[in-house]
């Protein structure tokens, strides 16, 4: 900010994008970020770069930083952790998989247990029977609304043949 409230020339410095230090990299790359956004702040005043040779810097940085993370990435199982081939096409390792080692969501009705959706509607279905009542000869009995009082259907549908 001194430069800036000196007049003085704010100068870009380039990266070195060949380097392997992960860290230096991220901040190398916030630091050119952080340098665009003051010039296109202050409208380019006192910044002295040339646009297209620091994007083409700051590409050649994110590229090389991108390749080392990807290097870094290694495939492991999602149940014990352990390494997994790189063309493994599941997320769980042999050995887990055959003793039914499973992390994360069942889905559908394994290990002879009913599903969670399975279970909310044999719930949903026991509730609805609770709150109906029990059938009987002359027909459901149900609480009437405005007395509270139980009633059977052929009271109810007499009250409204009137």
């Amino acid at each position: 900010m001194n430069h800036y409230v000196r007049s003085s020339s704010i100068n870009y410095e380039p990266v070195e994008y060949q380097s392997d230090d992960i860290d230096y990299l991220e901040t190398a790359i916030k630091c050119v970020e952080l340098f665009q956004w003051l010039s296109r702040h202050f409208n380019g005043k006192n910044f002295s770069f040339s646009d297209q040779e620091l994007l083409e810097n700051k590409t050649l940085a994110v590229e090389k930083l991108n390749t080392l993370l990807s290097n870094k990435i290694v495939k492991a199982c999602a149940s014990c952790g352990v390494k997994l081939d790189e063309k493994s096409k599941f997320a769980i390792c042999e050995e887990c998989f055959q003793n039914k080692r499973f992390r994360g969501k069942r889905r559908g009705s394994g290990y002879g247990r009913p599903s969670s959706g399975e279970r909310q509607r044999d719930n949903r279905r026991k509730l609805g029977q609770k709150l109906r009542g029990s059938s009987t000869k002359g027909g459901s009995k149900k609480t009437s609304r405005s007395s509270g009082k139980r009633t059977s259907n052929s009271t109810r549908s007499a009250k409204f043949k009137r």
